[in-house]
This record gives structure tokens, sequence and C-alpha cells, in this order.
């Protein structure tokens, strides 16, 4: 947040784009991403994220069925993450946050803006490869998304988990490998929210968080 914050102060341009450092964006990403934006009353967008892990290992397939799920709920209630291009109307975000994307987006629509998936803006990143990883990243996420509803009164539309087992069950694989590993996950993505229900009561500070080294390598598959 200090960063996005010191950036925003210096700045002069309209629109923003604010990307992840371990993300790797596909050629016409960004492009993609800005088009929209000829729309004056358009205020945020968002891009794709597709993970570059093995879906044919657990964790590989873990990444998939999260970021795929976050896909599909975008279609219907726009939710910002990884790689988003915004107005700049703000002078600054919370400072404590840890989920930066999560943080702009109300501020957006409370000015009201409208909103805008860009699914064709394709940004690739990498899921963690460890159950610690996942497990770090995802309570840290789920933590910060709880401060996000205490401070700026908004819930991002990844937190309501009704409407993703609604998602999960309606794209379920019944054969028996994927069948056990989507519940794997589930039961893993549930505990992890409970860490950080209670990260966030504890008032655990994730601003300086453990590093996820295994997501910090995105190496893409070579075209023919």
């Amino acid at each position: 947040a200090s960063a996005i914050n010191e950036y925003l102060r210096s700045t002069t341009e309209n629109i923003v784009v604010l990307c992840s450092a371990d993300l790797v964006p596909s050629e016409t990403a960004i492009e993609e991403l800005v088009t929209p934006f000829s729309d004056v009353e358009v205020g945020i967008t968002c891009a794709r994220p597709v993970p570059v892990n093995d879906p044919t290992t657990f964790m590989g397939f873990a990444a998939h069925m999260l970021w795929n799920l976050h896909h599909e709920i975008n279609l219907m209630s726009f939710k910002a993450g990884e790689m988003i291009a915004f107005r700049r109307i703000f002078q600054r975000i919370p400072y404590d946050t840890v989920v930066d994307e999560a943080s702009i987006e109300p501020v957006i629509r409370a000015q009201g803006y409208k909103v805008r998936y860009v699914p064709s803006a394709i940004v690739f990143n990498k899921g963690p490869d460890t159950v610690r990883d996942f497990m770090e990243q995802r309570r840290r996420i789920y933590s910060g998304h709880l401060a996000v509803r205490r401070v700026l009164g908004y819930t991002v539309s990844t937190m309501n988990s009704w409407r993703a087992l609604r998602i999960v069950l309606r794209s379920l694989d019944w054969r028996p490998k994927p069948f056990l590993w989507t519940w794997g996950v589930a039961g893993l993505e549930a505990y992890c929210r409970f860490l950080g229900r209670r990260d966030y009561k504890n008032r655990r500070d994730h601003r300086i968080w453990e590093i996820a080294s295994t997501t910090k390598e995105v190496k893409l598959k070579q075209s023919a």
C-alpha cells in the first residue's frame, strides 16, 4: 500500500495500471485493459489471471480451480485482482491494507463509476506449489478482505461462500481424482478462511508477510 500511495502522489496520469511484480501480462493485456476507459463512465477494469501451474498435480489443480472460480464470479459480479486499471480519482488507499486491489475497488464504486471485467486481457501468474505457501497466501488475503469490510464497509464478491459453492457444484467433475481434489481444495480453503478470520480477530499484522517463494517463477510454455 505504501508504494501505491507514493506513486499516486507523484503521477500525473489519469489512468493507472496496477500489476503485481510476479505476473506476466500477455502481449495485448494492458491495451485491452485500458480500452474500456474510452467510456467516461468506466472507473476500474480488471484482467483475467491464468495460472501456469501443472493442473495434473494437486497444488496445480488448486490454482486452476480457484482462478477459474474467480473468473466465473467476475462474469457475474466484479472482483478486482492481480492486474487492474483505474482512474486516478483518489490520493491514497488505507496504509495498512494487504489487499490493494480490493481496497481500490470500493473507492471507485463509491464515486458512481462503472466497473468492467476484461477476460480477454490475460495475465499469467503462478499459484503456490506447497500447502504451506497456499495457506499463508489464502489466510492473509481473507484477513485482508475482512479488514476492507470493516474499514471501507465493502464486501468483495468472492467473500460469498454460497455463491462460490454453487459455481463449484455446477461445474463439478465427477471422475474420482478431480472429484476428490475439488473437495480437498474446498476444505483447505475453508480452513484458510478460518485461520484468516482468527488472524483478523487477533490483529495479526500481515503488511509484511512471509514470501510464498513457490509463486515467484512464472514460466510460460514456448509455442512451437
